[in-house]
């Protein structure tokens, strides 16, 4: 693919510092230009943006991740899958299951923002402008993805998580039948791969929390609860706690990261201005498969 190309990063860069290009740069970027005409970033080598999208935004890490060019359409799941069962050599297959394809219609929402870096630095060749604009182009889209994909409302946004997955408990406060009671809302065949999600202020609450028998629920030496990984957002609200498996949770990437250089908009202050964004959309495709506490 053209972006993971080293023939295409060094045009890429070359175009951040100037726009007086020679044929072979400026013959590699117009391949990937984009309507709006801006060029997605390159990716595939150590420090590119998409390490830090995913450092930044847990649904890059945990949740499932669907790339396409196709900025509007239908998404189409498995919703059932059949199991394998044993079977003797002469023996004729099982009955086939039914398979159900849910149709999930997916938005094309454009995620933006505006930047602008100082001539002075882009004209110093010892800064590295270029790994700057991964770093914090990938900084904060992740953060704001990560914000989205929880908090969504889903009209002009794409429906975040805790607005589609399911209420396992609801309690006037958080104590360790509350959790365990919410650990067991959550099906078996989702339960193995499901971790929690929490911010800092209700970690640090469940770490004093003891059961019954005067066992910490929190295990220190891991960061887990009842085994499974405890993941720190802190676009997520005091009163709600995350236990599912997130990889039901689609995030749908149908433009990736693309900046176009604005050398004239900021010129007057002597900066080059940089107008970032992408195109996504998140979906829980199976809303049993994430659980949620909530205080009432």
């Amino acid at each position: 693919m053209l972006l993971t190309k080293d023939y295409y990063r060094i045009a890429f860069e070359n175009r951040l510092r100037t726009n007086q290009l020679g044929d072979v740069d400026d013959y590699n970027l117009k391949l990937a230009k984009l309507k709006n005409n801006s060029y997605p970033l390159p990716y595939s080598f150590k420090g590119d943006y998409t390490e830090h999208l995913t450092h930044e935004n847990l649904f890059r890490r945990f949740g499932t991740v669907i790339h396409t060019e196709i900025e509007e359409g239908t998404v189409v799941c498995m919703d059932v899958m059949p199991e394998p069962e044993i079977v003797d050599e002469n023996q004729s297959y099982p009955s086939p299951h039914e398979m159900r394809y849910p149709c999930l219609r997916c938005r094309s929402h454009k995620l933006a923002m505006l930047g602008k870096i100082p001539c002075s630095f882009v004209d110093d060749t010892r800064f590295d402008l270029a790994g700057y604009v991964y770093r914090e182009f990938g900084h904060c889209f992740g953060r704001a993805e990560e914000n989205i994909c929880l908090n969504g409302i889903g009209q002009t946004e794409p429906k975040g998580l805790l607005h589609s997955a399911e209420i396992g408990v609801t309690a006037s406060t958080l104590t360790a039948d509350a959790v365990i009671e919410l650990f067991f809302s959550l099906d078996k065949q989702y339960r193995r791969n499901a971790v929690w999600v929490m911010n800092d202020e209700t970690a640090m609450t469940l770490r004093m929390l003891k059961d019954s028998a005067g066992n910490f629920l929190w295990r220190n030496t891991d960061d887990t609860i009842f085994s499974h990984t405890v993941v720190i957002s802190n676009y997520i609200n005091d009163s709600t706690i995350v236990f599912g498996n997130l990889s039901y949770y689609w995030l749908i990437e149908r433009q990736p990261l693309a900046v176009r250089p604005l050398n004239e908009l900021y010129a007057q202050e002597s900066c080059l201005g940089l107008a970032a964004s992408e195109r996504i959309d998140g979906k829980l495709v199976r809303s049993e498969a994430v659980k949620l506490f909530k205080l009432n």
